[in-house]
């Protein structure tokens, strides 16, 4: 009898959470704590329970695997990682290998690869099937010196696109920067919100030193360049940048 009343009230109260939640349809401004993300899926069909990936939310997850993460970051396996490592594809198939080798064009003209390489753990409004940053994911980016390697790497194919070439310390501009900002360094160009994503994500992801390099070398191009880049531009650039 006991063991009925606690399974009803238990019941009840998943009910009573399940209503509360109901009313959140993609409120980005709602943030459930723990690591459970509800919404409600696109076709109408009622609330549905995501790990992560719920649209306009952080992600996160359970406390025992970011501890997995801290203690042995190469058994922690999710699909951003296992393509991270190179042992598993993008959703279109992709391996990171094969994107590090696009061309200039493709860089420029393919808009669901920039969220693979440099996740956040807010979800994209131009590609919501990219994976979510996690914690645990955070958590191996920032102690396995592997997983730093390939970010940096990431980091290099696109700062040649733009025209900067990564030193010991700082970003430089490459001889041929002239000829590659004609195709970014203009006013609320969508690359200024790529650049807002790679720096946020190589703080996230323990490569701050590496953030604030390139934050230094686009505030000082922005100065160099008046007209270029608009001042809430630069400032979204210092916030990704710093955090603050």
């Amino acid at each position: 009898m006991h063991a009925v009343i606690a399974s009803e009230a238990k019941q009840s109260r998943l009910r009573s959470r399940d209503t509360r939640h109901s009313d959140r349809e993609w409120d980005t401004s709602f943030r459930p704590t723990g690591s459970l993300r509800y919404a409600r899926d696109d076709e109408g069909g009622g609330l549905r329970f995501f790990p992560h990936h719920v649209k306009g939310e952080t992600a996160g997850s359970a406390s025992n695997y970011d501890a997995l993460a801290m203690t042995d970051p190469k058994r922690t396996d999710t699909d951003l990682l296992r393509f991270y490592r190179g042992t598993g594809p993008d959703v279109a198939g992709r391996r990171i290998e094969e994107i590090w080798a696009w061309d200039q064009d493709r860089l420029e003209f393919t808009h669901d690869f920039i969220q693979w390489l440099f996740p956040l753990p807010t979800r994209s409004a131009f590609n919501p099937d990219a994976p979510l940053l996690t914690d645990a994911d955070r958590a191996a980016f920032t102690v396995d010196p592997e997983l730093q390697e390939r970010m940096l790497r990431s980091l290099d194919v696109m700062l040649a696109f733009y025209g900067f070439i990564r030193g010991e310390a700082s970003v430089a501009r490459t001889a041929d920067f002239n000829a590659r900002a004609s195709k970014w360094l203009a006013p609320n160009n969508h690359n200024h919100l790529r650049l807002s994503r790679i720096l946020q994500s190589l703080r996230l992801c323990g490569l701050a030193e590496q953030a604030m390099s390139l934050h230094a070398s686009l505030q000082e191009t922005a100065e160099d360049f008046p007209g270029r880049v608009t001042e809430t531009t630069r400032r979204f650039w210092r916030e990704a940048a710093s955090g603050t």
